[in-house]
């Protein structure tokens, strides 16, 4: 009996090794540093604000779509942290994707969507590139906060069916506070 159980482990052992070389590696988390800035800052800026791609402050970094209604609560959010921090500080980027999905919105919608909301931090045009570069954004809004290093310290995604739709202006000030 012995002599079974050792062979059944030996035999688990090699099916273990075999299937762990065979899976992909995880994925290595996003890192905001020069390469990830400089594609950001060749993103179009869908406002006044174009995105700096020297190194410095904290940034957070959101995905967001017109047609979004958490969006536009976390636009609120945004704003007010804008309001409450030093641009020295804190840089906040909004990446706009997703926006036809589903024939959900036009250029004019997504014009007045930023009309409204009054963003008060950069607005940028994404693409599915870069929202693949971000831990692959399929959901929004999705929150990204890096600290001065470009080391990803938050990440929020609105789940599916979730109670929780967005930060709050709460949770993204005890984000972003500690790092400064």
């Amino acid at each position: 009996m012995t002599c079974l159980r050792l062979s059944l482990l030996a035999l688990l052992a090699l099916l273990l090794v075999a299937w762990s070389a065979g899976a992909a590696p995880a994925a290595d988390p996003v890192r905001l540093d020069a390469d990830l800035r400089a594609r950001l800052a060749a993103l179009a800026p869908l406002g006044a604000r174009t995105y700096d791609p020297a190194p410095g402050p904290v940034t957070l970094v959101t995905f967001f779509a017109s047609w979004c209604p958490p969006c536009r609560e976390e636009f609120r959010h945004l704003n007010k942290l804008r309001t409450a921090t030093d641009a020295k500080d804190l840089t906040i980027v909004a990446i706009n994707i997703l926006e036809d999905w589903e024939g959900l919105s036009n250029p004019a919608k997504l014009k007045r969507f930023l009309k409204q909301t009054k963003p008060d931090f950069i607005t940028l045009k994404g693409d599915d590139a870069i929202a693949q570069t971000f831990e692959n954004v399929t959901r929004i809004p999705t929150v990204f906060v890096f600290d001065r290093d470009g080391r990803k310290t938050t990440h929020f995604v609105h789940k599916y069916k979730a109670r929780k739709m967005s930060l709050t202006y709460d949770e993204l000030l005890a984000a972003v506070r500690p790092l400064f």
